[in-house]
């Protein structure tokens, strides 16, 4: 080794004990603070301690706490579930695996029995979609039919309204009978009332 290579590894190494130093210091000065955040958290006299509404909010923090994780537990179970509902419907009897299948890896028995486990499938889905393309024809019939009846009995009942306007209108015209007059007088005043018009 040459002068330059131990100076260089004498520099290296007094710089390497300045650190170490620096080190020391900086860790006996957190040490020191660790100590004091200590104490003061040992201390019993803050005003706190007996605060209802604090302990109260706590409580209900901890059990929101408890629910988020619980939540989390359940959360991959829910998504297996999202899964599955984004394959099939609720009446569908095709499992996510039935997509998943490798048919190079089965042998001849297992490729027949699998598709005529896939035509089975086939046979109901079909029928499932008959079935509810019927129901959904029949609801669509009953609401044309509902809405058609509720449409007359709307214009029943603005007829019904109209008439009770236009007779409370003429309400000046009925009054004398429904108070028990005779038709004579009534009517003499009927032609009075008219040639006043």
């Amino acid at each position: 080794m040459n002068d330059c290579e131990i100076e260089c590894l004498k520099t290296e190494l007094e710089h390497e004990k300045n650190c170490r130093e620096s080190a020391a210091w900086q860790n006996g000065e957190l040490e020191k603070q660790i100590v004091l955040v200590q104490d003061e958290l040992r201390k019993t006299d803050y005003t706190w301690d007996h605060d209802d509404d604090l302990m109260k909010e706590s409580a209900r923090h901890k059990v929101y706490q408890d629910t988020i994780e619980t939540l989390r537990e359940q959360l991959p179970a829910l998504k297996d579930k999202i899964k599955k509902a984004k394959i099939c419907g609720l009446d569908c009897k095709l499992k996510h695996d039935d997509l998943n299948i490798n048919l190079d890896l089965l042998t001849p028995a297992e490729l027949l029995r699998t598709v005529k486990r896939f035509e089975r499938l086939k046979t109901d889905l079909i029928s499932t979609l008959r079935s509810k393309e019927w129901r959904l024809d029949s609801e669509s019939k009953l609401f044309v039919r509902v809405n058609d009846q509720r449409t007359y009995l709307q214009n029943e009942l603005m007829i019904c309204q109209n008439n009770i306007m236009r007779l409370q209108k003429n309400s000046s015209y009925w009054q004398p009978y429904v108070a028990g007059t005779s038709p004579e007088r009534t009517t003499s005043e009927y032609l009075t009332q008219s040639e006043d018009l």
